[in-house]
């Protein structure tokens, strides 16, 4: 199966981790698209779900992104108590 959804593949290391699904069961590999031609490389799970040979950068920094939208959500609530009731 292809998937490019972050989602699935935390919830395999999750259910690796937990011995739900066992590690050798599981093939998971990425498609190298900077070589030419494309390459399929192999990713390698832990006991514990970690996935040991992430290509660089491969979901983005998700803690950035987790970062960035609560500073966003504050930022909007902020602005909503600051705004000057309609009454006023």
């Amino acid at each position: 199966m292809e998937t490019h959804s972050e989602h699935f593949l935390r919830r395999l290391q999750r259910r690796i981790a937990e011995d739900s699904v066992p590690r050798e069961n599981v093939s998971a590999y990425f498609a190298n698209i900077v070589k030419t031609p494309a390459t399929l490389e192999p990713l390698q799970i832990d006991i514990g779900g970690n996935i040991q040979n992430w290509p660089e950068n491969f979901f983005g920094d998700e803690m950035d992104d987790i970062i960035k939208q609560a500073e966003a959500a504050m930022k909007k609530r902020m602005q909503k108590t600051e705004k000057p009731e309609a009454s006023e």
